[in-house]
């Protein structure tokens, strides 16, 4: 695909920002040169150990600030929704038909998930620098170490190749999924290990006022390293290595209660804060300006609690919701999102609900992919057992037939993408699947109209990458797989 350069919303605003600053930059130059943002943690402040944890939970932050943002337009891009909304950029992703100069494509996702793993990456080695050797047992370098190999299995799953520069480095050469995949694995090699170390080191504290501390960092260090297991199994899968996503999946334990172990990334009602969901405004239904349907998609009427909408009290057909003109079958929150309520008609997304990214669940279902029918699973049932126990789990008229090691396949990818619906996974699942041979992407006329489905399956770098990356080659052809 040839880059074509096009204006965006974005390139417009920086544009006509700048002509409105002209006037008046002589005058500012000298204040706005002085100027400091008392929400950056200053230069001469980062060996500040007072400022560690907020240091720290900045990597979290990054990560949730884009997530949601990479769920909701992913969701568009591997058609679990269709798009209505009417800026021309928005339905290049429904289309599949992006370039590097799609304005919303970079400013909402390439850049904040590359700055995302950049801050967790840097994280570890600031945090180290100022502890030396008790780092390794900080469960905080545990989780940014976590976070930035996360950051990288996204970027693998979304994108064609993007650069990780070394560290001190500003540009690097576009690396392919793969070997995304591996460097996210190492770092969550490191993740595990000083997880283990952290425990170890809290668990030595048996008395005293440190004790409930220390029990929150014992029971920290575990989510952590469950959380690093599955997202590097997860990697693993990706990247072809069914041994080693088998071994690792193998790994995670529970910590109890209904879902044994789950890892969310969370948001907040407080729109000051800049951490809302982006999926309640998208998905609002009643009460905004809803631009995300399931109608013309595969997932409206499945009958199914996990890929939920609203639905006819009196026929039991989809029903349309009053915002989108009574046209258009709005999803609900799935199973991985914390608004669900386990019902076929679901609930409204809300500004603070969490997702799920990593889970007990989601480690079953790469035993499960990586085992095949014959394998076994945890707990020692089969994997068969466990993909039907899936499907009886949400009875739908639309899975009636019990799993077998005959349907095993298909079964296994159907309660996969339900279970996972809408929740940032199915990018990766696709792409995974064309790798292995089988292709699940939508093809022909989109929604029965004129404009057809585009043929490309990952997303490109964005076009400042490619004009000040002296790694890029120029004139760069952006890879469609």
């Amino acid at each position: 695909m040839k880059m074509k350069i096009r204006p965006s919303r974005w390139s417009r605003v920086l544009v006509i920002g700048a002509l409105l600053g002209t006037a008046g930059a002589a005058a500012a130059c000298n204040e706005f040169l002085t100027a400091t943002n008392p929400g950056l943690i200053q230069e001469d402040r980062l060996g500040d150990t007072s400022l560690v944890d907020l240091m720290a939970n900045s990597a979290v932050g990054a990560l949730q600030d884009v997530y949601s943002w990479m769920a909701d337009y992913g969701s568009m891009y591997a058609d679990e929704t269709r798009n209505h909304a009417v800026f021309f950029e928005e339905p290049l992703f429904d289309q599949r038909r992006l370039q590097p100069d799609n304005g919303t494509l970079s400013t909402f996702h390439y850049a904040p998930l590359m700055r995302a793993r950049w801050l967790a990456d840097s994280l570890t080695t600031r945090i180290r620098t100022i502890y030396g050797d008790s780092a390794t047992h900080d469960v905080r370098v545990a989780r940014s170490y976590a976070m930035a190999g996360f950051d990288l299995v996204i970027l693998g799953e979304y994108f064609c190749e993007v650069p990780v520069p070394p560290p001190g480095e500003r540009y690097g050469p576009p690396i392919k999924p793969d070997s995304l995949f591996g460097l996210a694995m190492a770092r969550f090699d490191s993740a595990i290990k000083i997880a283990a170390a952290a425990k170890a080191a809290s668990a030595k504290i048996t008395s005293g006022p440190s004790l409930a501390l220390a029990q929150r960092l014992v029971l920290g260090a575990d989510s952590v390293r469950n959380f690093a297991l599955v997202a590097k199994a997860r990697a693993a899968l990706n990247k072809g290595d069914k041994a080693l996503a088998l071994s690792t999946a193998q790994q995670v334990t529970s910590m109890g209660g209904a879902t044994e172990f789950e890892y969310r990334v969370y948001y907040n009602d407080n729109t000051a804060l800049g951490l809302v969901n982006r999926f309640q405004p998208d998905f609002s239904g009643g009460a905004g300006v809803t631009v995300r349907s399931v109608t013309g998609t595969r997932y409206i009427g499945l009958d199914d609690a996990r890929v939920p909408h609203p639905i006819n009290a009196t026929n039991g057909t989809p029903l349309a919701e009053p915002a989108t003109g009574g046209s258009w079958v709005v999803p609900n929150a799935g199973e991985s999102f914390s608004a669900f309520n386990n019902t076929k008609a679901g609930a409204d997304f809300a500004a603070s609900t969490s997702i799920r990214i990593a889970s007990m669940l989601e480690a079953r279902y790469i035993i499960a992919e990586a085992g095949g029918a014959g394998g076994t699973n945890l707990g020692g049932v089969s994997n068969v057992a466990f993909v039907e126990s899936r499907r009886a789990a949400f009875p739908s008229a639309t899975t009636p037939t019990a799993v077998t090691a005959a349907n095993y396949s298909t079964s296994l990818m159907d309660q996969r993408e339900r279970d996972f619906f809408l929740d940032g996974h199915r990018m990766g699942d696709l792409r995974r699947y064309l790798k292995n041979g089988v292709d699940l992407w939508e093809k022909g006329p989109m929604y029965g109209g004129t404009i057809t489905f585009n043929d490309q399956t990952c997303w490109p770098i964005n076009v400042a990458e490619v004009t000040n990356n002296p790694f890029v080659a120029k004139p760069y052809t952006a890879p469609i797989h």
